[in-house]
């Protein structure tokens, strides 16, 4: 599973559920400028913060995942789903 914070947040938001799924293995992206990410990142785009995951997700070797994001996480989350919003 991988799990996608909103706008201002970091997966910090995220630890407890992480813990919640014990046996599971949960993947938390802190997405550019947010949390422990660079707090200037030259491209702050939507294709940029969707090619972060999508990359995120073929180095750690997830085939299916399952991919929750909350508010602007969720956005991209379907983006990247080829699911337009």
């Amino acid at each position: 599973m991988t799990i996608l914070h909103g706008l201002a947040g970091s997966i910090r938001e995220f630890l407890p559920t992480a813990h919640a799924l014990n046996g599971r293995k949960v993947v938390l992206i802190d997405q550019r400028g947010h949390g422990l990410s660079n707090r200037l990142p030259a491209d702050t785009s939507r294709q940029a913060f969707i090619d972060d995951v999508v990359r995120v997700i073929q180095a750690e070797g997830l085939g299916g995942v399952d991919l929750v994001g909350q508010s602007m996480g969720g956005a991209y989350g379907d983006a990247i789903c080829g699911v337009t919003s």
